[in-house]
């Protein structure tokens, strides 16, 4: 489970340096290259795509843990790390 938050967390914080550069005033105001904008639609491409993949995967956790494969109360119990 260490290893699924780990990468989470990763993937997350990738989102969110997406998003920054997304917010970015040339991105916002179509004042950007040609180029730029080709990196902007990749940008947003690639973070959908992984959030997609978080989602699933959280998805898969959850009905594991429905379906009695995970200690839920394992989970439950343990400590968690929010930053």
């Amino acid at each position: 489970m260490s290893k699924f938050l780990d990468r989470s967390q990763q993937l997350i914080e990738g989102v969110r340096s997406s998003i920054a550069i997304l917010l970015h005033h040339d991105a916002i105001t179509g004042t950007n290259s040609n180029s730029a904008e080709g990196d902007y639609y990749r940008i947003i491409n690639v973070a959908t795509s992984d959030l997609n993949k978080l989602q699933w995967d959280l998805v898969e956790k959850l009905g594991r843990m429905q379906s009695g494969q995970v200690d839920v109360e394992k989970v439950k119990n343990r400590p968690t790390q929010i930053d």
